[in-house]
């Protein structure tokens, strides 16, 4: 007789997320919007400093990574869904690209956290 399994713990390891996670989180999705760096070019390794919204996204991504207990090879923390190359279009390090599915589950069971916290403040 074939049986299916079912896992025992829900996905994401069972994990919780902490209000400083999701409030982190929520804080890196408002920064986001507020980025002011240009586009990558050709010579992408060549990109000038940060913008001060993309400096902050990095602080507020270090207090998720250490809130949510990761190994540091989970870095970036996660990759947002709809996320394509960041580098040029035809580029070498844009032909080997591959999306971050772990990261993108991630980004996911964060959004439903913070979304879940308090309907309607986003």
């Amino acid at each position: 007789m074939v049986t299916k399994r079912v896992p025992i713990r829900p996905p994401g390891g069972g994990k919780r997320i902490s209000a400083a996670a999701i409030v982190a989180f929520r804080q890196m999705e408002r920064l986001e919007l507020q980025c002011e760096c240009p586009p990558r070019d050709g010579k992408y390794w060549e990109r000038p400093k940060a913008c001060a919204a993309c400096e902050q996204w990095w602080d507020q991504h270090a207090i998720l990574h250490r809130e949510l207990q990761l190994e540091p090879w989970y870095w970036p923390v996660y990759q947002h869904p709809d996320a394509g190359p960041p580098y040029p279009e035809g580029s070498p390090a844009g032909k080997s690209w591959k999306p971050d599915l772990e990261g993108q589950a991630r980004y996911r069971m964060l959004k439903a956290a913070a979304d879940e916290a308090v309907p309607g403040s986003r």
